[in-house]
């Protein structure tokens, strides 16, 4: 439920978080959980449809959505899955509220526009702030429609993760320096004789 007035979060920086599927939220509170850890004054404030018997539904109409964003204050829309709409997506692009997408694909673009974009639905996709995207088909799909190139990024569809292991922090730092963007690979359990196998 948004903050009152009076409430401690008010002073907090809010992330509207609009998921389609009411089975990502454990893996969304994980995520929240995460930002937390390094900023505490970052929350999400999570909505689903109105059929997924959850408590906070997505709002609807414009005057509905003006009023939520109005009561939230969101420095971020979230968008995870579903269709794109319209009426949110005008709805912040006139209170200057960011939009970033997580699990993007061409499933999300409006019924009448995934085979012809009018101005309205390529405009409105053009302020995405973030696409992050399951597939390079998906990534194809919505750089066609409308989505800037350099906004997208081909990350999988989103998941839990597993707790990192405990270590020793200033020598994993000193080893994340010296790996720096370069991806690592692990085989485990191989034998002596794949080595040169897996060198190559």
């Amino acid at each position: 439920m948004p903050p009152s007035e009076d409430s401690p979060n008010r002073n907090r920086a809010a992330i509207w978080v609009r998921c389609d599927d009411p089975r990502k939220t454990p893996v969304l509170l994980e995520l929240e959980r995460i930002i937390q850890a390094e900023n505490p004054d970052i929350w999400f404030e999570i909505t689903t449809p109105r059929d997924s018997g959850a408590f906070m539904w997505h709002p609807i109409r414009a005057k509905e959505i003006t009023k939520f964003c109005e009561t939230l204050r969101p420095r971020l829309v979230l968008w995870v899955g579903g269709v794109l709409d319209a009426t949110t997506l005008t709805c912040c692009q006139t209170n200057a509220i960011l939009v970033a997408v997580v699990d993007g694909g061409i499933a999300m673009l409006p019924k009448v526009g995934r085979g012809w974009f009018p101005g309205k639905t390529r405009s409105l996709l053009t302020q995405l702030t973030q696409v992050f995207v399951r597939s390079p088909e998906a990534a194809d799909g919505l750089m066609k429609a409308g989505v800037h190139a350099d906004r997208i990024i081909i990350s999988g569809s989103l998941q839990a993760t597993g707790e990192a292991l405990p270590c020793d922090e200033e020598e994993r730092y000193e080893m994340a320096q010296k790996i720096g963007p370069r991806p690592m690979w692990l085989a485990a359990p191989s034998a002596i004789s794949e080595v040169p196998l897996i060198l190559s």
